[in-house]
């Protein structure tokens, strides 16, 4: 189990309970604002561009996984919302452990990314998984998102092949 599994199954800190809050939900049950996840994800996808540069330079073979010479193409590949959506919070099943307005029909309940309007409407799921990486980040440092990126790398290939 990862520490973003970790964090899903069971949020303590305030910080991992603000990464899966979504903008949409304003109050708590007891009617008190609370923190929502958006700033949390910026910080969180300059860590995951981060973490994905520091992969890509200590990679040990060669040809740089195929992008010779072209990081940031290379490094598209496992960040853009899409890949984030499709690949990775379906796999932690992202949507049944964030907080957000359930009854609001622009916001999509699976994640099938596709259709008109698909990146408006699951830009959510992918600043929840942004602010999730942030959090990681914060509570156990860089290595341990390193981990988590090498193994979402892997589950990205795997499924294109």
């Amino acid at each position: 189990m990862d520490k973003i599994e970790e964090l899903l199954k069971d949020p303590k800190t305030d910080l991992q309970k603000q990464a899966l809050t979504d903008k949409s939900y304003k109050k708590t049950p007891n009617n008190q604002d609370c923190k929502i996840n958006f700033e949390l994800a910026t910080y969180g996808d300059a860590i995951l561009k981060c973490v994905l540069c520091k992969i890509y330079f200590e990679r040990e073979d060669e040809d740089n996984f195929g992008f010779k010479g072209k990081l940031t193409e290379w490094k598209k590949q496992y960040e853009s919302d899409e890949v984030l959506v499709k690949f990775i919070a379906r796999h932690y099943d992202i949507l049944n452990f964030l907080n957000f307005d359930r009854d609001d029909t622009k916001k999509p309940h699976d994640y099938d990314y596709q259709g008109k309007n698909a990146k408006r409407r699951y830009k959510y799921i992918a600043t929840a998984m942004e602010a999730s990486i942030a959090v990681v980040y914060l509570e156990n440092g860089e290595n341990e998102v390193i981990d988590i990126v090498k193994q979402w790398i892997q589950w990205i290939d795997e499924s294109k092949s």
